[in-house]
């Protein structure tokens, strides 16, 4: 944050998607925008490797907030970005949701197969929504995210949904009314984001992931349905 020019009073929202759809960048940048103009101290980071990202920093010159942008140069990864964040912002990519579920028959070929494993590198896009959201979540975040297939499936688990707000796709003011209210209830954001990182650790830790693979490796050696 120091890097960043960012105080303590202010909100720092991460766009976390890759790829960065125009219309994400656009919302992105108008939901900040509205917060702003009622008084809170946001700001908008969006990732150098983000795609539109120049859509998000000129929609917010034509909105007279371009001082509201970050951009962190620095960061490889995106996910590095996240300790300095307070919420992240979660796009809902593939608006048709096939990648991010379980046992989806769509192609791996658009963002190939690290992408989706690994949620992409310096070389490889990563599949959208999911990964992102699994990072914020995991560094203790909390998160506002589009209501498509893999923020659906994550956040609307029973012992999710306190992780963060799921709104409809293209609701830019319901998003921003999300922001507005971990803006003013600092201890309300931070049980969101001890949530999130409970929710990771229970059901995502690559532990809990061993012992599945281990179970399923079982029951094959067996001859028993997986």
């Amino acid at each position: 944050r120091s890097a960043w020019g960012v105080s303590e009073d202010e909100v720092v929202m991460a766009t976390m998607a890759e790829p960065l759809r125009w219309a994400d960048a656009r919302v992105a940048a108008d939901l900040v925008g509205r917060v702003a103009v009622a008084g809170r101290r946001v700001r908008l980071l969006v990732h150098p490797a983000a795609e539109r990202r120049v859509e998000a920093h000129r929609w917010m010159r034509h909105l007279g907030i371009e001082s509201l942008l970050l951009v962190d140069d620095e960061a490889a990864e995106p996910w590095r970005v996240l300790p300095g964040v307070d919420a992240a912002w979660i796009p809902g990519g593939d608006p048709s949701g096939r990648m991010a579920v379980v046992g989806s028959s769509a192609s791996p070929d658009r963002w190939g197969i690290r992408g989706l494993l690994l949620g992409g590198d310096r070389r490889h896009r990563p599949a959208p929504s999911v990964l992102p959201m699994l990072w914020a979540m995991a560094a203790g975040r909390p998160v506002i995210a589009e209501a498509h297939g893999g923020s659906m499936w994550i956040l609307g688990a029973e012992d999710a949904a306190a992780a963060g707000r799921l709104i409809p796709p293209g609701d830019v003011s319901r998003a921003a009314e999300a922001l507005a209210r971990l803006h003013d209830d600092r201890d309300a954001a931070a049980a969101a984001g001890r949530q999130g990182r409970r929710v990771v650790d229970g059901r995502y830790h690559i532990s809990g992931f061993c012992v599945r693979l281990r179970d399923a490796w079982v029951r094959l050696v067996e001859d028993r349905p997986v």
